[in-house]
């Protein structure tokens, strides 16, 4: 019985037996001896690999790693570096750290996906200049909210925090569908008028007329951060006729620019 288990810890495969029987292919062992990830021993003169029923544990551990995502450069440095000051549990601990970011991004991603999704099945088509917008203004929709807290206080019964995101989304590609529909239009027009009061009336119910009003006194190096948060899709031309339909209508109405809900940018 010893004998039999002495022959078999001795037993050496030739590359072709040995991915054979661990379901490697040769192309993958040639590259893991090539980068050092792992290297059998070569035989003398002819440089033919040499592998033992030794290394089939050796190549597990690479396998294994292999699959919780280290990369071979990763592999090598945990398995062969002699230098390693590092455990391996603390190793596993760091790249468990990796994982979970990469998973938040990803289920961000997926999130702005869906959203997105959900926006063209309920509205329809949409130019990918309106699409990229939105996407992106979902990337940076915590900063959004983040800076909105710090400068103004919403009230109790703001719709902000009550409106879900699906509907945000579908407001905000409405109003863009609307001002790019009306753009040009003259500030008379009933048409126009209705579109800034609704833009009006959405600005006061999610922030409330107060918080409106705060937002005109932020200083401008704050705006300045505000702006590089959104990301608009308005031309030039709809940038400027939309911030004259707003002051049109606050002056019609007796309005400050606070209560017109500030220009849009």
């Amino acid at each position: 019985m010893n004998n039999t288990t002495k022959e078999m810890k001795n037993e050496t495969y030739s590359i072709g037996e040995f991915a054979s029987k661990t379901g490697v292919p040769i192309r993958t062992l040639h590259y893991y001896d090539e980068t050092g990830v792992f290297r059998p021993a070569k035989r003398p003169g002819s440089g033919h690999r040499i592998y033992t029923t030794q290394d089939i544990s050796a190549l597990q551990q690479v396998l294994s790693l292999k699959f919780l995502g280290f990369s071979l450069e990763q592999i090598r440095q945990t398995l062969y570096h002699s230098g390693r000051t590092v455990s391996l549990s603390e190793t596993l601990r760091l790249h468990r750290q990796a994982l979970e970011a990469r998973k938040a991004e990803i289920e961000a991603s997926l999130q702005a996906v869906n959203r997105t999704l959900k926006v063209l099945d309920e509205e329809g088509e949409a130019d990918s200049t309106l699409l990229f917008s939105l996407i992106r203004n979902i990337q940076l929709e915590k900063q959004q909210r983040e800076w909105l807290e710090q400068q103004i206080s919403l009230p109790p019964g703001s719709k902000l925090n009550s409106t879900t995101q699906e509907q945000l989304d579908k407001q905000f590609v409405q109003l863009v569908k609307e001002i790019r529909r009306l753009t040009g239009r003259p500030y008379e027009d009933p048409e126009t008028a209705k579109l800034v009061k609704d833009y009006m009336q959405l600005i006061h119910e999610l922030v409330g007329r107060e918080g409106t009003l705060a937002l005109t006194e932020v200083p401008q190096d704050e705006i300045d951060k505000l702006e590089g948060m959104f990301h608009t899709p308005y031309s030039d031309e709809e940038t400027a006729w939309m911030q004259g339909a707003i002051a049109h209508y606050a002056a019609e109405h007796g309005l400050t620019p606070g209560e017109g809900g500030g220009p849009v940018e």
